[in-house]
C-alpha cells in the first residue's frame, strides 16, 4: 500500500467530531484509511448525520484533513458549524430520497 497514491480518496467513517476527527469501529479500517488520507491530494469524507458529532473507538484522522464533507440535509447546522470550526474544508449536504 505505501506504493499506492491518488488524487481523490472517498472514505466513510462510523464517526466525525471536531474533537476526536474520523473514526471508525473496525481497528485494520485504521491502518488503510489513515494512509489513503496520506497518499491522496484531496480528501472526501461520507457519512450522513448521525455520524457527525459521534465518536467510534478508533481514529484516523483529524478534522483538517478534511476537504469535502458529504452529508445528509437533516444534519444538525451547530455540529457542522463546529467542524468547520475544526477545520473541514468544505460541505455539501444531499437530499436522501428513499424510495
Amino acid at each position: 500500500m505505501s506504493c499506492v497514491s491518488a488524487a481523490k480518496a472517498i472514505l466513510g467513517c462510523s464517526g466525525l467530531s471536531a474533537e476526536e476527527g474520523l473514526t471508525t469501529l473496525v481497528s485494520h479500517e485504521t491502518s488503510i484509511n489513515a494512509l489513503m488520507l496520506e497518499r491522496s491530494e484531496r480528501h472526501i469524507i461520507v457519512a450522513d448525520s448521525g455520524k457527525l458529532g459521534a465518536n467510534s473507538s478508533f481514529c484516523y484522522g483529524s478534522p483538517s484533513q478534511v476537504d469535502t464533507l458529504v452529508t445528509d440535509a437533516s444534519a444538525n447546522p451547530s455540529l457542522l458549524e463546529s467542524l468547520l470550526d475544526a477545520g473541514v474544508g468544505t460541505m455539501m449536504r444531499v437530499e436522501v430520497q428513499n424510495d
